[in-house]
């Protein structure tokens, strides 16, 4: 019980992330202007397609109810974020590369 409820909230978070990350690709993000550097664009959309996925694959796990699958998808959640953070943020402190 306590699994889904996991998985409830990364689909929450993760949906919350991607349509943050999408709906940015105009505006400021972070500091840095999103429309005129390329890296941090290709980052934001990448970053919310992943999310979007990812959001995808959980209520998929949900729906089916398999521990593996629900294993998997937390995991990918966690490292996804990891990762999209460490780009973002090589890209806010280093934004002229």
């Amino acid at each position: 019980m306590i699994i889904n409820l996991l998985v409830g909230i990364v689909i929450l978070i993760a949906g919350y992330i991607a349509y943050y990350l999408l709906s940015h690709l105009n505006r400021k993000l972070f500091g840095v202007d999103v429309a005129s550097n390329q890296r941090m664009k290709s980052a934001a959309k990448i970053g919310g397609l992943s999310f979007i996925i990812l959001v995808i694959l959980g209520i998929i796990a949900l729906l089916l109810q398999n521990d593996i699958v629900i294993l998997a998808v937390l995991l990918i959640a966690t490292a996804a974020g990891t990762i999209l953070e460490a780009v973002i943020m090589n890209i806010v402190n280093h934004p002229n590369r």
